[in-house]
């Protein structure tokens, strides 16, 4: 069904329509992940903050220095009346310090998918980090 319609859209709006709609949603992505700084000395404290998250989903921040991924812990939604929170968007921050310097590339990953054993989670989004001495 996905490829059909993909095609259907490539009929449509042409090779460089497609390559637009393919830059367009690689720019949303990239604005899912933001770090504060994003650059420094070292030793760098950076902030990372994660957003339109959906509670259904786990999600890790790969930070690029071959440090451990942190998972995202998300807050429970306040849903009441058995009401279906789980598709609402929210953020979650995380920490880290790079302590080389260097050009790291810290990246969101979304975890748990159905039915993707053995594949690599998506990238969802990605910040870059430039540490000096």
């Amino acid at each position: 069904m996905m490829a059909s319609k993909a095609f259907s859209a490539a009929r449509t709006v042409g090779v460089a329509g497609i390559f637009a709609v393919a830059f367009l949603s690689q720019a949303v992505a990239q604005e899912k992940l933001s770090a504060a700084p994003p650059s420094g000395a070292a030793p760098l404290a950076v902030t990372f903050r994660a957003s339109d998250l959906k509670a259904r989903n786990l999600y890790a921040i790969d930070f690029g220095d071959g440090s451990p991924s942190q998972l995202l812990r998300l807050n429970p939604l306040p849903c009441a009346y058995g009401i279906d929170c789980s598709s609402l968007s929210q953020s979650a921050n995380a920490s880290h310090t790079y302590s080389a310097a260097g050009t790291s590339t810290a990246t969101l990953i979304q975890h748990g998918l159905p039915l993707c054993v053995g594949c690599q989670p998506p990238i969802l989004g990605s910040v870059t980090i430039t540490v000096t001495p």
